[in-house]
């Protein structure tokens, strides 16, 4: 969290939904609540609603919720601080220095004089590339076919083949050694010099368009290749992606994942803005969290070399893991994205795009390709290998889509491939567990109760401190079973043993990304109004309590049943026949 949460409470104080949200939807007035078009989904008839007295919104068509930061950061595409500057500007509310970024080796002064030194590198540059001193570099964007608007749009410029013309040109700006030294732009072994020579530079922006470092391409055929700033206190290149600035502007719900810099700028130059690019590492958690920002899906443009399928392969699970469905696309006819442009037009890309094969499908293909499937034996290692592959997928309707493509691939019936999965997926356990499995029917409707138990207790708690008291004695945060809403529980609980006082909106504000603060936004939902005074006294209380208690301990079952684990089982087996005995206590607050 960047801001402490005073700040927070005083910019949504500011900040009401109803007047915020009227500048982006037409809405109608319907007793305290308004309604309108959901401005994330289309639709015909009005299900999006705005509560002005709980400062919360609700799309009751596509489900998305959240209070008025949670809204900027959905339609703006912004990150959670953003949105709080967003909405402080909005308010004329200047933000308290010092509470922001508390790590004192990115204090605010020192970022923002690094990046007044990047975009003064970035202009001298970019005047080099147009003079005689860039002759080399332009030439080699003449050949690429990069247009001048191009350069301009992505502030394109070359480094002097000259040992310190930069650094004096910084010098003579008023820069000391000190900041000169945190830029990364200047190497001070053997004396002050420029860390980048002879070279096609490329600025590296933030998402928001600041200039945190620098790319650089040799043009003399030396080496490195590609050279990247160092990591500094606003750069770091596992964390950032190249083209990201424009691919959040775009506001496409699909991000075109390529890799290299000139990948970027030739599918930008072809109106493919949402393109961006991984700064010479392998796509990595962060990278992933990055995207999940702007975007639900992406589209890996790799090449299709040994190296490409590898990065698409690595990749794949980290861009799934956050939440994000991925394709794949390998080209044919080109070596890369800036040559099929060049060759085949952005609309053959756009077909290419269409047509690019889901994860699952690529995945398989890279197995098929390691094996000689004309050889018995190594068809079945193929689809051995494959099973467990497919075993991994959650629906049963995907692994029996896959299974009889796997089947047509190596000849071996469907059959015999999903009694495999099937095995693969519930390895035979030599002692059998002293427990009666709930049917899928049955797991569906105790798990539907139980997720609006959690979320009964979470709003009476918000609602009156002395259940929150009460629940706090005898449920711990991890009972909750999703992560976001033990966190919630913990921090109202909180909240109310500080004696402050707080609304539903502000509860949202614990978070900050937009997924937590909608999963917390859910749990005021209007179409679950309960209340503290709707629950009949303690007895009603501690039914929800058992029930979530009950869905902790069955979710603790299976996993213990999973691992094979008899002695962890038969404790948590002890635990929920002891909630019978189990009571609550309100006491007045």
């Amino acid at each position: 969290m960047f801001f402490q949460q005073d700040v927070l409470d005083e910019v949504l104080a500011r900040s009401d939904i109803v007047d915020v949200i009227s500048g982006y939807v037409n809405l109608k007035q319907s007793g305290s609540s308004y309604t309108g078009l959901c401005p994330f989904h289309r639709e015909k008839t009005p299900s999006f609603s705005v509560s002005a007295d709980k400062q919360l919104f609700k799309c009751f068509g596509c489900g998305e919720a959240g209070n008025v930061f949670g809204f900027i950061m959905k339609t703006e595409n912004l990150a959670f601080p953003e949105a709080v500057r967003f909405l402080a500007d909005r308010a004329n509310y200047t933000l308290p220095e010092g509470k922001f970024e508390p790590n004192a080796a990115k204090n605010k002064a020192v970022r923002e004089k690094l990046f007044a030194v990047n975009k003064l590198a970035a202009r001298f540059f970019y005047d080099c590339l147009n003079s005689g001193e860039g002759k080399t570099a332009s030439n080699y964007l003449d050949k690429r076919c990069v247009s001048q608007s191009a350069r301009k749009r992505f502030g394109l410029g070359a480094s002097p083949d000259k040992w310190d013309s930069l650094y004096k040109f910084l010098k003579s700006e008023g820069y000391g050694d000190d900041i000169l030294n945190q830029s990364g732009l200047i190497l001070y072994e053997k004396g002050p010099h420029d860390k980048f020579r002879n070279r096609l530079m490329f600025p590296i922006f933030s998402a928001f368009g600041e200039i945190t470092g620098f790319g650089g391409r040799i043009l003399d055929g030396g080496s490195p290749k590609y050279l990247n700033s160092p990591e500094t206190p606003v750069f770091e290149k596992s964390k950032n992606l190249y083209g990201i600035n424009y691919a959040r502007k775009s506001k496409a719900r699909e991000v075109i994942l390529v890799e290299g810099y000139m990948d970027v700028i030739a599918l930008n130059q072809a109106g493919f803005a949402n393109t961006v690019a991984s700064l010479g590492t392998a796509f990595n958690k962060e990278h992933a969290k990055l995207l999940k920002r702007y975007a639900p899906k992406a589209v890996l443009v790799f090449d299709s070399d040994t190296a490409g399928v590898t990065a698409a392969l690595r990749a794949i699970p980290e861009l799934e893991y956050s939440g994000i469905s991925c394709k794949v696309l390998t080209l044919s006819g080109a070596k890369d994205p800036d040559e099929f442009i060049l060759t085949y037009g952005k609309e053959a890309f756009q077909t290419a795009i269409d047509k690019a094969l889901g994860s699952v499908a690529f995945r398989i293909n890279a197995v098929k390709n390691k094996y000689n499937l004309s050889k018995t034996e190594e068809r079945v290692s193929f689809t051995s290998e494959v099973t467990k592959l497919l075993a991994e997928l959650p629906s049963a309707i995907e692994k029996s889509a896959y299974a009889k493509e796997v089947s047509k691939i190596s000849g071996i019936p469907e059959e015999a491939i999903i009694t495999e999965v099937n095995s693969a997926q519930n390895v035979e356990q030599n002692v059998r567990l002293p427990v009666r499995l709930k049917t899928e029917a049955e797991k569906d409707q105790a798990e539907a109760g139980a997720r609006e138990a959690r979320r009964s207790l979470l709003r009476l708690a918000a609602s009156n401190k002395g259940i929150a008291y009460a629940i706090d004695e005898v449920l711990k945060p991890s009972h909750f079973v999703e992560a976001t809403l033990g966190e919630m529980f913990t921090r109202i609980t909180e909240r109310h043993r500080s004696g402050a006082s707080f609304t539903p909106a502000e509860v949202l504000n614990f978070f900050d990304t937009y997924e937590k603060q909608k999963e917390a936004a859910d749990v005021f939902s209007p179409k679950n109004p309960e209340t503290a005074q709707e629950v009949n006294g303690e007895r009603s209380l501690l039914q929800l309590v058992r029930k979530v208690l009950e869905s902790y301990y069955d979710h603790k079952s299976s996993e213990a049943c999973s691992n094979n684990d008899l002695s962890e089982l038969n404790a948590i087996l002890e635990n929920k026949r002891n909630l019978s005995k189990l009571n609550i206590k309100v006491t007045d607050c």
